[in-house]
């Protein structure tokens, strides 16, 4: 694989595996508040709730197969990582999540930007890299900005 497109896909592997983290447990806590409510009303109503959990088992397994192959996808596509490397790409993504948040960009775009980034890496319009390059740019455009203030 190119040098070039081994740290953007390092870093979008990082971004998406936490983004899926998050969607995994969002998945799991609905369908054990799910499996709970469907037991209550099979034991406590009727039955007939058993059509409901025919529903649900659909569903959930539909969903699962989702969640194993974006699992998949994100396993193939992170490259093999040194213990600094990962060190690294970890403090890179916690500090790319703070610059999106305080640009209130919604997590959605960030996370198509991101695994567009991935799956078609672009050598000069990187998401990553101009996110990377913009956060270091605007602090030296601010520091300019006050000095021009103060004549």
């Amino acid at each position: 694989m190119k040098s070039h497109v081994d740290p953007i896909r390092a870093i979008g592997a990082e971004f998406l595996r936490r983004t899926f983290t998050g969607f995994m447990l969002l998945f799991i806590a609905i369908n054990v508040v799910l499996v709970l409510v469907i037991a209550f009303l099979i034991v406590q109503i009727s039955a007939w709730w058993w059509l409901l959990a025919a529903g649900w088992l659909l569903v959930f397994g539909i969903g699962s197969a989702v969640l194993l192959a974006a699992y998949l996808i994100i396993k193939a596509v992170n490259p093999q990582l040194s213990k600094p490397q990962r060190v690294a790409v970890q403090s890179f993504v916690d500090k790319f999540e703070r610059i999106a948040e305080q640009l209130s960009t919604p997590w959605i775009i960030i996370a198509f930007r991101v695994a567009r980034d991935v799956i078609w890496p672009r050598r000069n319009q990187s998401y990553i890299k101009s996110v990377a390059e913009d956060g270091t740019t605007l602090h030296a455009d601010y520091l300019e900005l006050t000095k021009a203030f103060k004549q």
